[in-house]
């Protein structure tokens, strides 16, 4: 049997990592992978490829993803479960202009493929499963295991248009305040 869990990374891997994630920048010896934009149109339809095929990776178990076909074409079977667990129980309906799901989804894919970080946990504090209301608390909490020694990454993403009003919405998260 075939550990479709990993096959799954593999196409992650080789697939969309290049897509959305080309560029490095290195500051003072510190490198991060960034977005980087040449054209609109290409950018958008790598976005959007990427979310619909990785948003099963994002919201199911390491269980139900074991259990996924992945023989055939792996693109149009994963955009097929996303159009399933979008309106399924498993994404709750929200307002799109401020759904946090997007943003979520491309700090998941960053942490888990592009950084190979283990998730911890998704979200530090919960919320009821059938409660519509945002979560409160770090997007994910993730670790690396470097030189034998743990390290704990808390993340939070921002989905928006300019660094200006990710500051401003990453300090209202801080304090607790509505977006």
């Amino acid at each position: 049997m075939t550990n479709n869990l990993e096959n799954l990374k593999n196409y992650f891997c080789t697939e969309h990592e290049k897509k959305n994630f080309c560029t490095k920048l290195c500051v003072k010896g510190k490198c991060f992978d960034i977005l980087y934009d040449y054209d609109k149109k290409h950018e958008i339809d790598n976005f959007v490829s990427n979310f619909s095929e990785y948003l099963p990776y994002y919201v199911y178990n390491a269980d139900t993803l074991e259990c996924i076909d992945t023989e055939g074409d792996l693109s149009t079977i994963l955009k097929e479960i996303s159009k399933k667990c979008w309106n399924g129980p498993n994404v709750p309906s929200r307002n799109k202009n401020v759904n946090g799901i997007f943003g979520e989804v491309f700090l998941d894919f960053y942490e888990r493929i592009v950084k190979k970080a283990t998730v911890a946990c998704t979200y530090a504090s919960r919320r009821d499963f059938n409660s519509n209301n945002e979560n409160r608390g770090f997007d994910n909490v993730l670790f690396c295991i470097k030189n034998n020694d743990v390290e704990f990454i808390f993340a939070e993403s921002k989905f928006v248009t300019d660094k200006s009003t990710a500051s401003s919405a990453l300090v209202k998260d801080i304090k607790g305040e509505p977006a």
